[in-house]
């Protein structure tokens, strides 16, 4: 039996839509996951981006970089460039998804909508929007090792946007630079997440042993 058949009371009358927000680590795909066994339709938009930029990905010798290895670092010199191209198709997919939620077919279907860490660049309009046809759930990382984050980042990078949020001290070495800003560029990420969202699920609930699809759901019914 699925855990949504045994689940009371979820706004069975109409269908449910969650937009997924936070940091790269936090769980927004692991609980997507968990809701598309349960019969959500899902939006990836890690997934829908890296097609749009499918054309920039591949080099002559027939390799494929990662979104990440074609973004590079701050310091680098394509990143300036590669950044404003992520953001403008960023926006692109999330007016499509915006559109699709509006007009086709998915009024009726539990959808989750799986963002990315820049969504909170794309603009109060956009955002809005979002927040007009679903309920927005930040799952809220811990941030007391910001040296393992940054750590983490370092080992199993994913396309960051600065946003003018790196810069670089005389003396200073690329890697000192960027585990300077780093911390900061992850405050101003949670204070972005925290006004835009409709819930807020802590790390330490959502790492709760036994905390499920059921304990996911009703926590963001209890407090929407």
């Amino acid at each position: 039996m699925s855990e949504l058949s045994v689940l009371p009371t979820f706004r069975r009358s109409e269908p449910i839509h969650l937009a997924l927000i936070g940091m790269s680590g936090a769980g927004k795909s692991y609980w997507s996951s968990k809701l598309i066994n349960q019969g959500f339709h899902s939006f990836c938009c890690d997934d829908l981006i890296e097609k749009k930029l499918e054309e920039f990905l591949w080099l002559p010798n027939g390799k494929k970089l990662s979104m990440a290895e074609w973004m590079g670092h701050p310091y680098e010199p394509q990143y300036i460039q590669a950044e404003q191209n992520y953001l403008e198709f960023e926006v692109e997919m999330m007016e499509s998804i915006c559109s699709f939620l509006r007009e086709d077919g998915y009024q009726d279907k539990n959808v989750v909508v799986d963002t990315t860490g820049s969504l909170i660049y794309t603009g109060e309009t956009l955002i809005g929007c979002l927040r007009e046809i679903t309920t927005i759930v930040y799952l809220k990382a811990q941030l007391g090792s910001i040296k393992a984050m940054y750590e983490t980042f370092l080992r199993d990078p994913k396309p960051v946007l600065w946003q003018g949020r790196f810069n670089k001290q005389p003396q200073e070495s690329n890697q000192e630079a960027l585990l300077r800003c780093y911390p900061e560029l992850l405050r101003s990420r949670q204070r972005e997440y925290e006004r835009y969202a409709d819930v807020v699920i802590d790390f330490e609930t959502l790492r709760k042993r036994g905390f499920g699809v059921k304990g996911f759901l009703e926590t963001i019914q209890k407090n929407a």
